[in-house]
């Protein structure tokens, strides 16, 4: 028995289609023009563009657009060779395509080929124009306008008048000069540069491409051909703007006449042809040629390939399709344009050598019988393309079409092949490739077991029966997800502020300054608050810190980038005085509009389908749905507005940092923004306290640490005289842990040459940095003697800088000052004089001090001298009654 050649051997793939086009890379490579197919679309689309190469015509703007790898490049790279070579400079296959122009005489044009990217298209135009007259023109011959070209490039700049008048004078001069009879200006990936425009507005304003194609369009002896290739409209790269602006990008829209590229099925099937290029007509693979004709017109007859679609052609096609069934081709049409790149996609599958692609599929050998089918495309789809069809499951249920058929693993190669068909036809769920039992018996080759093995999935539940509609691998939805999600775009059209939409999912936790609260033993916050420029302004309340917290991080949510330089300017502006204010300004966040938008509309479809309480499937996929969009919106929205991150990690962080009107262009580069802080802490606190006791230094003490507080008040007040106020020794009850960690280790209670004593620290030797504030109390009660001052005022001037003492060791503050001038200060509490300073009244001055006030009464001068007479005398009388 002779063996069998591979199905490889007989493959003699075209490497034409084995790597993407690049205009300015593969101009002039013969080789990148070899195995060119021209259809029937191209040569429609050759012929339009000839008409307007006539002298006569005003058409010399397009725009092309088609979906990604559909061949617009490859297009576009032929067009610009057949309009600047003879025809003796280009390969044979390419030569015939000068008569689809339909002129005798072809213009010779100067091809000035671009890659559109996010920068100023007007200065990419003029590069573009520099590097096309190097290239095509002998450099010793004179031109003026290379020469203003190379002088726009120095500068930097390009002004769009300019520019156009530049394209307009180079085309004059060449002609005058007999170099070109005019020029082809071809920008490829024209998209990115809408892109940059739309988000850069002050950057490149969009009116340059209309006066472009007008110019264009109105050249004549000199003329123009202007030609953009771009994958969808520019309306769509303009969602993200106002509805006015939209306006003014379909105007120019309107400049450029419209090519539409799509192949048709059959054109399709001459691509795949010449792309396999099978060296064998059918002899080595009995009986090969004959049925892949008849499957090809049995495929025709049930309308896999839609309507009018030359049949004779493609049934002459068909053998040339080999190892692909012919069933296989309209479903990698539509599959690779829905959920791939088209052409690109396909050939990518067809050429290369994936897993469970043709190529692998290939290494077996050639017979009639070994033929590519749906259930081995299904295998493809699943390893290569899971994660993209998970991604948009509402349209193609995949997540339960995969699990379903994950789960029949242990089943029988002729169900499993069964069940992977009807799946992918699902997946794909066009109206011509329903699942019914004449296709399914087509596409898996007529098996004598298809009606019962249908049956007994059906009553076992794994597929369902949907009549004209075929089977499918889940019960019929009575919600159509895809059809309420155009609803849903049809409503939804444009996205919310962006501002407005993420705020609510920003982490707007205070920030910690952990430096200084391990060296300081003081907790101290700044308060996170996101706001748009519009709610932010200099000195206004978004930008006041409440208490308990020390300062503000005020976070500004720029939309564009216009808006993020103006709030940059406004954060310069902010003076010396705003010390506890840091200001960020995010990076531009019209770039997650796409992302909000996909998550408002799932939530949109979640909110107006009621019909979800009965479907469990759809209501499970709009569930998923409105999770994934939420995750992806998250992910990407912090990337651009996340700062709690360590320094130096990552990117060069995409927020700008302000202090005093200063950047803070070390925050996140080479400190993080808790250092920065702690360092600010250090400043603007550098008189308070260090006391190291979390039970009575913070704001809000626990009602345990409260009650101890009570008691040391007690033991302060009534036990001052002995050696630690007469706390037990051999016991440690949390007061006594307050009186060493502040009274003792503060030096307020000490010993001296009269015995044990309170008072203030002296200023050589003070180890909790406690006398200034105690300081400021009394210069606060010495400001206006006899006045009575609100224990509040006194709470308000601790907290504040340089002091930012915390609540709960306050009262300790205000109680110790009192004890060391008990006899000069009265206390008042509702405005009445307390004469004693008995356990209750502590306890309502700790809890409610606003109730109380402080007087000093300090008895001096002549005063004094009365009253210690008067003493005299007093004591005089009591000693003669004495007697």
């Amino acid at each position: 028995i002779m063996n069998r050649p591979r199905i490889s051997d007989l493959l003699e793939i075209n490497p034409r289609f084995l790597r993407s086009v690049n205009l300015e890379r593969d101009f002039g490579d013969a080789f990148a023009l070899e195995g060119y197919v021209s259809t029937a679309e191209t040569s429609r689309y050759l012929h339009r563009i000839g008409r307007g190469l006539r002298a006569e015509s005003g058409e010399r703007a397009w725009r092309i657009t088609g979906d990604f790898g559909s061949g617009k490049s490859s297009f576009a790279l032929v067009l610009a060779n057949l309009l600047s070579h003879s025809a003796n400079e280009l390969p044979k296959n390419v030569r015939p395509l000068r008569q689809e122009l339909g002129l005798s005489k072809l213009p010779k044009l100067l091809p000035v080929l671009i890659t559109g990217a996010r920068e100023p298209l007007a200065f990419a135009v003029v590069r573009g124009l520099h590097g096309a007259m190097a290239r095509f023109i002998d450099g010793r011959k004179k031109l003026n306008s290379k020469d203003t070209a190379s002088s726009i490039l120095e500068q930097g700049v390009a002004d769009d008048r300019k520019v156009v008048e530049l394209i307009e004078s180079t085309a004059a001069e060449l002609v005058a000069k007999d170099f070109f009879d005019g020029i082809l200006l071809v920008i490829d990936e024209l998209g990115k540069s809408l892109e940059f425009a739309a988000l850069n507005p002050e950057k490149q304003d969009i009116y340059f491409l209309q006066t472009l194609a007008e110019s264009s369009s109105r050249s004549s002896k000199a003329p123009v051909y202007t030609l953009g290739l771009l994958h969808q409209g520019f309306a769509d790269y303009a969602e993200k703007l106002t509805s006015t602006s939209q306006l003014e990008w379909a105007k120019v829209a309107e400049r450029f006449s419209e090519i539409t590229f799509s192949q048709p099925l059959g054109q399709v099937a001459t691509l795949i042809s010449s792309a396999l290029a099978l060296n064998d007509d059918g002899a080595t693979l009995w009986g090969w040629k004959g049925k892949a004709s008849g499957d090809m017109a049995e495929a025709i007859d049930l309308g896999m390939f839609g309507p009018s679609p030359g049949k004779t052609y493609l049934t002459q096609t068909a053998p040339s399709l080999y190892p692909l069934h012919s069933t296989v081709v309209p479903v990698l049409t539509r599959f690779f344009r829905r959920f791939g790149q088209n052409e690109r996609s396909l050939f990518s599958f067809l050429l290369s050598s994936e897993q469970f692609a043709l190529q692998d599929f290939a290494s077996r050998e050639a017979a009639p019988d070994t033929v590519y089918r749906l259930s081995d495309f299904y295998d493809y789809a699943a390893n290569n393309f899971s994660h993209r069809l998970s991604g948009q499951s509402f349209r193609s249920h995949w997540n339960h079409i995969d699990a379903r058929i994950r789960s029949m693993e242990s089943e029988s190669d002729a169900i499993q092949d069964l069940l992977k068909t009807i799946g992918i036809l699902n997946v794909v769920s066009s109206a011509e490739l329903h699942p019914t039992e004449e296709i399914l018996s087509l596409t898996l080759g007529a098996p004598s077991s298809l009606q019962k093995n249908l049956k007994e999935l059906t009553r076992r539940g794994v597929i369902f029966n949907r009549g004209r509609a075929g089977y499918s691998l889940w019960p019929h939805a009575s919600v159509n997800l895809e059809q309420r999600f155009d609803e849903a775009r049809e409503k939804i059209t444009r996205a919310s502020r962006i501002a407005t939409v993420v705020r609510e999912r920003l982490d707007s936790r205070p920030v910690v300054a952990r430096r200084h609260y391990i060296q300081t033993g003081n907790l101290r916050h700044f308060d996170v608050r996101f706001l748009t420029p519009a709610e932010y302004s200099f000195k206004n309340e978004h930008l006041n810190p409440i208490h308990p917290a020390d300062g503000v991080i005020a976070i500004l949510l720029c939309e564009s980038a216009s808006e993020r330089n103006a709030s940059i300017n406004t954060a310069k502006s902010f003076r010396e005085e705003d010390t506890n204010l840091v200001v960020a300004v995010s990076a531009p966040l019209d770039v997650l509009s796409s992302s909000a938008l996909e998550l408002e509309r799932w939530e949109w479809v979640e909110r107006h389908t009621p019909e979800l309480k009965d479907d469990r499937f759809a209501a499970e996929e709009v569930s998923r749905q409105v999770a994934a969009s939420r995750q992806l919106l998250e992910g990407k929205l912090q990337e651009l507005v996340g700062f709690r991150g360590e320094a130096g990690s990552g990117d060069r962080p995409k927020i700008a940092w302000f202090h005093k009107g200063k950047e803070q262009r070390e925050i996140g580069h080479n400190k993080s923004l808790q250092s920065f802080l702690s360092d600010l802490c250090d400043e603007l606190f550098d008189m308070a306290p260090c006391v190291k006791n979390e039970l009575v230094n913070r704001h809000a003490i626990s009602s345990s640490a409260s009650s101890a507080r009570q008691k040391l008040f007690k033991f302060m007040l009534n036990s001052a005289s002995l050696p630690m106020l007469g706390l037990p020794e051999d016991k440690a009850p949390p007061e006594k842990s307050m009186y060493l960690s502040v009274l003792e280790a503060g030096r307020i209670h000490r010993k001296e040459e009269d015995g044990w004593l309170f008072s203030f620290p002296e200023p050589g030797n003070d180890p909790l940095k406690i006398r200034p504030a105690l300081d400021a109390i009394m210069a606060r009660l010495e400001e206006q003697p006899d006045r009575r001052v609100p224990v509040g005022e006194l709470y308000d001037l601790l907290r504040a800088a340089p002091y930012g003492v915390r609540d709960g060791l306050i009262p300790v503050l205000l109680l110790t000052v009192f004890v060391v001038h008990e006899t000069e200060i009265a206390i008042y509490e509702d405005g009445r004089f307390q004469p004693e300073t008995e356990e209750f009244l502590l306890m309502r001055f700790a809890k409610v001090p606003q109730t109380f006030e402080f007087q000093l009464c300090r008895i001096t001068g002549v005063r004094r001298a009365l009253i210690s007479e008067l003493a005299s005398v007093v004591e005089a009388a009591h000693a003669e009654e004495g007697k």
